[in-house]
């Protein structure tokens, strides 16, 4: 399993933050969450 080791900021489409992540995430949690974002759920997989 690949990790990214960065400071991500979600957001909605209003531009609120939806969470964050500082540190270790596995890739597939950042493109579970960015695709529920993008398909405009309510809520992130992974907060």
């Amino acid at each position: 399993m690949s990790l990214v080791f960065k400071v991500f900021a979600l957001l909605d489409r209003q531009g609120n933050e939806e969470g964050n992540v500082v540190g270790r995430l596995p890739r597939q949690y950042l493109v579970e969450n960015v695709n529920a974002l993008a398909a405009g759920k309510q809520s992130i997989p992974h907060a």
